[in-house]
C-alpha cells in the first residue's frame, strides 16, 4: 500500500500518492491517539452524567406523584367539606326561603 523511505512515508489514495514527512506522520497519529482517550472519556463521562440524570428524574417523578396524590386527597376533602355545608346550612336557606315567600309561621 505505501512504502517508507527514510524519513518520507508515501501512500496510495485511491491513485493518489501522499506524501508524508515521518515526524508529521508520528505526530499526527499520536495526536489521533490522544484524541481517540479524550473521546473515550467524554462518552464515559457523559454516560454517568446521564445516569445521574436518569436518577434524578425518577425522584422528581416520585415527588411529582405524591404531590398528584395530595391534591387529590385535597379535592375530596374540599367536596366533603363543601357537601357537609351544603347539609349544614340546608335547614335554615330553606327556613328563610320559607319565611320570606309564605310569612312566619307556616
Amino acid at each position: 500500500m505505501g512504502r517508507k523511505s527514510g524519513d518520507i512515508s508515501t501512500a496510495d489514495c485511491g491513485g493518489t500518492s501522499v506524501v508524508f514527512r515521518g515526524d508529521d506522520l508520528q505526530s499526527k497519529l499520536q495526536t489521533e491517539r490522544d484524541l481517540n482517550v479524550t473521546l473515550r472519556q467524554t462518552v464515559a463521562s457523559q454516560g454517568k452524567r446521564i445516569d445521574a440524570l436518569e436518577e434524578k428524574n425518577a425522584r422528581v417523578n416520585g415527588k411529582v406523584d405524591t404531590l398528584k396524590g395530595h391534591v387529590e386527597d385535597l379535592q375530596d376533602y374540599t367536596v366533603e367539606a363543601m357537601a357537609d355545608l351544603v347539609e349544614e346550612v340546608k335547614p335554615t336557606t330553606t327556613r328563610r326561603v320559607r319565611d320570606t315567600a309564605l310569612g312566619p309561621g307556616f
